[in-house]
This record gives structure tokens, C-alpha cells and sequence, in this order.
């Protein structure tokens, strides 16, 4: 398989004002954008045996879940997280986030708040924050890499 990049953006969609997109790459200056993405993929289905004992799926869909890495080394980029997790606490804005560039946005929650770690054990250098969003929604059909 040929190799392939992903090019987030984050749009913050408040139900009483003006949309405002973010590229990732950037608002995070310190290594332009995330220093690793991690998708997984749940198919949502359910079994179910009929009278004559015959298993049966209904499949719901496709529920995908993110890991994105960024390694903070100034402020500066810590307030453009803080300013997306804000947004995820704020019960009157959606977030949607894409990794084509914008091409493709996908309404997110987040699973996970991202609590800093130290870069090598040293709080001087830098912290790591994992943000964990998954899709709101089921979606039909599995999208091809890199059209998360």
C-alpha cells in the first residue's frame, strides 16, 4: 500500500454564530499539526437467532474513533486545545472534525479529555495531549484511507 497523509481541520459550529475552522496544522506551530493519528474502526451490529436457530446480523454501521497526539511546546498551541475542548464541553456548538483537508467533516465527541504528560519525563520541554473523539454518528459504509 502506497502511503498516505491526513490533513485535519477542526470546525467549531456554534448554534448561534459564525463557523470557525481550524487548520490543525497551522494552529499547532510546534510540529505543524499532530505527531501521530490514530483511527480505529467498530462495526455496530447486533446478532440475533430466530425460532428455528438461525443467526442473523442486523449491521448498524461504522462508528470511527480517533487518536490524535500533539506535542505542546508553547502556549500558544495549548490555547488552540484548550479552545477545541471548550468547545466539546459547550452544549450549544458541534464539532466536526476531517483529515482530508476539509474536504469531509464528521460531527465528533470526545471519549477522552487530554491531560498532559511530559515529553521525556520533562515538564521543561513540553507536554503530550491525546485527544480521543469518536463520529456522533453511524456512517453506512466504510471510507477509504485517507477520506476518514
Amino acid at each position: 500500500m502506497a502511503g498516505y497523509t491526513w490533513t485535519h481541520k477542526c470546525k467549531l459550529v456554534p448554534s448561534d454564530g459564525v463557523d470557525e475552522v481550524i487548520a490543525i496544522a497551522s494552529a499547532f506551530t510546534d510540529l505543524e499539526g499532530p505527531s501521530r493519528t490514530k483511527v480505529d474502526v467498530r462495526h455496530e451490529q447486533e446478532t440475533r437467532t430466530d425460532i428455528n436457530h438461525i443467526k442473523h446480523q442486523d449491521h448498524f454501521g461504522f462508528r470511527y474513533r480517533l487518536t490524535v497526539r500533539f506535542e505542546i511546546l508553547d502556549l500558544t498551541d495549548h490555547a488552540n486545545l484548550v479552545q477545541i475542548m471548550n468547545a466539546f464541553a459547550d452544549e450549544h456548538t458541534q464539532v466536526f472534525w476531517s483529515l482530508d483537508d476539509g474536504e469531509t467533516y464528521y460531527e465528533v465527541n470526545v471519549l477522552d479529555a487530554p491531560s498532559p504528560r511530559p515529553i521525556r519525563n520533562v515538564t521543561a520541554v513540553g507536554a503530550t495531549f491525546d485527544l480521543k473523539m469518536e463520529t456522533a454518528e453511524l456512517i453506512d459504509e466504510m471510507v477509504a484511507i485517507p477520506a476518514w
